[in-house]
C-alpha cells in the first residue's frame, strides 16, 4: 500500500503514536505497540514519506516524563511531533471516566492544549515543561537549519508566502511560550 501512496503523490502522513511505552498505549485502549509505530516510521521513511507523529501528554506527567518524551523523539528522529494534552471531551468514555475530576467548565479550554484535569506538577510548571518539549523537539540542529532554510525560501517568494511564514512563526511562538498557555487560565477561578 505504501508504494501506491507514494505513486499517488502522498508526501506526509499523520500517525497517532500517542504514547512511548506499550503499557501506556494499552491504558488508552490502543491496540498497537511502540514497536509497530517504529516499524511504520521506518517503512514510510524508506519511501520518502514524512511523518507527523502525535503524542498524548498526560496531566500526571512529571519532569522526568517530559524528558523521556523528548529523548524518545530525538532517538526516533521524529521530524514533526505534535503534542495534545489529554482532554476528556463530552460524549466520550474518557469524559465519563474523569468527569468528577474536571476542574473547569470553560469549554474554550477543552482545546487539547490546556489541561482540564488536575496536573501533578504545579500548573505553570506543567506548561513550562510542555513548552520545553516543543523547543527540544523543534530546535534540534539539523531540523532547525532545514526549517530556517525552508522558511527563508518561503519569505523570499513574497506575497501570500510572507503571510504564511508570519503565521507559522506566531504559531511556533505560542507553542514554545509557557505564558501563552497560562494567560488563558488567568480568569478561570477553579484553576490555579
Amino acid at each position: 500500500m505504501i508504494p501506491r501512496l507514494k505513486e499517488a503523490g502522498v508526501t506526509q502522513v499523520f500517525i497517532g503514536f500517542e504514547k512511548i511505552e506499550d503499557q501506556d498505549l494499552s491504558g488508552v485502549n490502543k491496540q498497537n505497540s511502540t514497536e509497530n509505530n517504529e516499524k511504520a516510521l521506518e517503512i514510510l521513511r524508506n519511501y520518502g514519506i514524512g511523518v507527523v507523529a502525535s503524542f498524548i501528554i498526560d496531566p500526571h506527567f512529571t519532569r522526568q516524563d517530559f524528558k523521556r518524551m523528548a529523548s524518545y523523539i530525538k532517538k526516533a528522529n521524529i521530524q514533526f511531533p505534535t503534542f495534545s494534552v489529554l482532554t476528556p471531551l463530552p460524549g466520550t468514555e474518557l469524559y465519563e471516566k474523569y468527569k468528577e475530576k474536571i476542574i473547569t467548565r470553560n469549554w474554550e479550554l477543552f482545546d487539547l492544549m490546556h489541561s482540564v484535569l488536575p496536573t501533578r506538577l504545579p500548573r505553570k510548571e506543567f506548561y513550562r515543561e510542555l513548552a520545553r518539549l516543543y523547543l527540544a523537539s523543534y530546535c534540534r540542529p539539523g531540523y532547525l537549519i532545514q526549517g530556517l532554510s525552508n522558511l527563508g525560501r518561503t519569505i523570499f517568494q513574497g506575497g501570500d508566502s510572507c503571510r504564511y511564514a508570519s503565521t507559522l512563526l506566531k504559531a511556533a511562538w505560542h507553542f514554545i511560550n509557557p505564558n501563552h498557555y497560562t494567560r488563558r487560565l488567568a480568569d478561570e477561578t477553579r484553576i490555579d
